[in-house]
């Protein structure tokens, strides 16, 4: 069996064999098919000026229910920027991005989620986001302190236990808890999928391995107005995200357990290693630093050409249904007059005719009450 890498055959067997999560089989579209078949690749990577765009000379292979599917519109952002709300219009205009998020035929309308949603973020993949904060936590980050993880990223062991976790996702819980909204019988349909997580701002080179012909979309915001928000979710009462189900909190334990220990060990401050202050949101300068690196992160795929695109929440508010079909179109969908005018009043909440439909349970305004022009603010 041919062999690309630094390690023998002997020794990449034995690392693959003491792994807890599947092989890290590589196809290499370089070498002759006779040669490809069976090859086992230890992952090699090359930096780009200005950060690690890795090659993509060699594919990570991924599960075959993920590989047939179309590439995948990734949303990215710092977060508060608006990537929730690009989310739910791409999700009414028929992107697939969120189990949870109700599919929208015929007149249906949404109602916009309310202001507890609004705070908490909403429209996000549970599964991605999952995946994105172990790896975060295994360098000792969170989303508001990325620089341990920025440090760890390019390093190649930590870059190939990160990888082999995405990869084994895609053949477990990714396919089990992301395509459980999608009957078996439409996955080959499927046009337009993706998800959203701002996290993914950092981890994203990991992800274009196992899809490197998806689509970013990068969502920004004035960093201002960045500061206000996240500055306004912390001072509020009740101001954590809403607790894990108890499903998700046994799925993610059995996943990985060396995760959950750690974060209970974290949480009641017993592990030194996590035992870090809590980064100062409500310092309005750390928060705009904080901003600068998740965009420097975002930006540096400007390299991608016409599979990056950014856009503005403000002009998103401004115009709506302009944005809305520029989005529509970099997602590769065709949409409708009535699918812009539906993701066009999930900005403007101007959405009370009947039948309603509510995300999570909660809406944005009353049935009965007024209907306005107000945007959808965050």
């Amino acid at each position: 069996m041919p062999v690309t890498g630094l390690l023998s055959h002997r020794h990449n067997m034995h690392l693959i064999s003491r792994c807890n999560y599947a092989p890290l089989i590589l196809l290499d579209p370089v070498a002759p098919n006779s040669a490809r078949k069976g090859t086992i690749v230890v992952p090699t990577f090359s930096s780009h000026a200005g950060g690690a765009i890795y090659s993509r000379r060699r594919q990570v292979v991924i599960a075959p229910v993920f590989s047939r599917l179309p590439p995948p519109t990734i949303i990215v952002g710092m977060h508060r920027s608006g990537t929730s709300l690009v989310s739910g219009m791409l999700s009414l205009m028929g992107v697939y991005l969120d189990p949870a998020f109700p599919r929208i035929a015929g007149d249906a309308r949404v109602v916009p989620p309310g202001p507890l949603m609004r705070k908490n973020g909403y429209g996000e993949a549970h599964a991605f986001r999952l995946l994105n904060e172990r790896l975060l936590l295994w360098a000792g980050s969170d989303w508001d302190s990325p620089a341990a993880f920025l440090e760890h990223r390019d390093r190649s062991l930590f870059e190939r236990r990160c990888l082999l976790a995405l990869q084994s996702a895609t053949f477990a819980g990714l396919k089990r808890d992301f395509l459980e909204g999608v009957p078996r019988a439409q996955l080959a349909a499927l046009a337009a999928w993706g998800w959203k997580d701002p996290r993914t701002s950092l981890t994203l080179p990991y992800w274009l391995q196992l899809f490197p012909n998806a689509r970013i979309l990068h969502v920004r915001r004035d960093p201002d107005k960045i500061a206000d928000s996240l500055m306004r979710r912390v001072s509020l009462p009740d101001s954590s995200p809403h607790p894990a189900s108890l499903v998700d909190r046994m799925r993610r334990a059995l996943s990985d357990p060396a995760y959950t220990l750690r974060a209970v060990r974290r949480r009641i401050g017993l592990d030194p290693a996590q035992n870090r202050v809590a980064p100062p949101i409500l310092d309005r300068a750390y928060c705009h630093k904080l901003t600068e690196q998740y965009v420097d992160e975002c930006i540096r795929y400007r390299s991608l050409g016409d599979r990056y695109t950014e856009i503005h929440y403000e002009d998103v508010l401004l115009a709506p249904r302009t944005l809305a079909t520029q989005i529509a179109e970099f997602a590769g969908i065709e949409t409708t007059p009535r699918g812009i005018e539906r993701a066009a009043a999930f900005v403007t909440q101007d959405n009370l005719l009947a039948p309603v439909i509510k995300i999570g349970g909660e809406t944005g305004i009353r049935r009965g009450q007024k209907a306005g022009s107000q945007p959808l603010m965050i």
